[in-house]
């Protein structure tokens, strides 16, 4: 994106942002309006001043490959993201006097499927093979050198995120102090609006990131100090960048270690898709959707029913085990 100089009303909604506990946000949403103030400019408008035609032709702009630095033409997805984005902004600047009306109330979004989440998720056996590779790479560096520490790390933050389904920025953003090894708690300081909550971390993994705090994140920090559990190699936190390029990095290394897992090399493997695998490990298990719900912070039953599709074959199976007829 195009960066400019920032408006002052995209300030005064950073500002209301970060009052509001949303500061991890305000870099996406700030280079989202940044681009659409330039666009703004480019018709002799400013956001006070921006008309319904105005919101329209940037919903437009996002359906050309102009919209991407790469050229290449966004998902719906991320068009409905920053439409979205576009609309809250509008939205802040008429309740505080400083627009006469919201032009984007009537943007149509694109329409989405949200019968079932797209991301590719893993099956037991691959998820205990990406996490053995994982290992493998702990085994295989030098004890107590910078390569196993970094290993280590990312080995502690795959336990975390398969045992704990959190959230890639709720992930990165951990502090020192949020998880308790002795009660099995992991404290959740804010994510997605949720404040305060303690959610339980199964044994394994807890003793996996308390392996890690104890001996390899002090070989990360040398003479260094962070208040985050997972740090870089240079940086004092771990950014959600290098959390994405870390998992599918070991992506392919299982599919290289397990020619056997022939399902694996075909999915698209993210820090999200670690998310539903949890999701939908504990829901083949026999784990109540509604415990789900509460496990991965979501305020809505029918968002948690999306991370938990059932084929065809489990539902044959379930109606054959439950019906007294079958």
């Amino acid at each position: 994106m195009r960066q400019l100089t920032p408006d002052p009303a995209v300030a005064t909604y950073l500002d209301h942002l970060r009052a509001r506990g949303r500061a991890r946000s305000c870099g996406d949403i700030g280079a989202v309006l940044t681009q659409y103030v330039g666009l703004l400019a480019r018709r002799n408008r400013t956001p006070a001043t921006a008309s319904t035609e105005d919101a329209e032709a940037y919903r437009a702009h996002l359906t050309t490959p102009a919209a991407t630095i790469a050229g290449t033409i966004l998902a719906p997805t991320t068009q409905a993201t920053r439409l979205g984005i576009v609309r809250g902004f509008h939205r802040f600047l008429k309740r505080r006097g400083l627009a006469m009306a919201n032009p984007a109330a009537a943007l149509q979004l694109p329409r989405l499927d949200q019968r079932c989440i797209r991301k590719n998720f893993l099956t037991l056996q691959e998820a205990q093979a990406v996490l053995t590779t994982a290992a493998a790479a702990v085994a295989d560096a030098r004890t107590g050198s910078k390569t196993w520490a970094t290993a280590m790390r990312d080995l502690a933050m795959l336990a975390l995120a398969i045992a704990t389904a959190r959230r890639s920025a709720g992930l990165c953003h951990l502090l020192v102090g949020d998880l308790n090894v002795e009660r099995q708690g992991l404290r959740v300081t804010r994510e997605k609006g949720f404040a305060g909550r303690v959610l339980p971390v199964v044994p394994w993994a807890a003793g996996v990131v308390q392996a890690y705090r104890d001996t390899a994140r002090p070989i990360l920090l040398r003479s260094r100090t962070s208040p985050w559990l997972f740090v870089g190699r240079r940086a004092e936190r771990i950014g959600q960048r290098t959390w994405d390029m870390i998992v599918r990095r070991v992506h392919q290394d299982t599919c290289s270690a397990c020619p056997d897992l022939t399902d694996l090399p075909g999915k698209i493997v993210s820090t999200h898709s670690l998310r539903v695998t949890t999701a939908r490990l504990l829901f083949l298990g026999g784990c109540p959707i509604r415990v789900i719900n509460e496990l991965l912070l979501h305020r809505k039953l029918s968002t948690t029913a999306a991370y938990t599709p059932l084929n065809l074959d489990e539902l044959r199976r379930a109606m054959v085990d439950a019906h007294p007829r079958a």
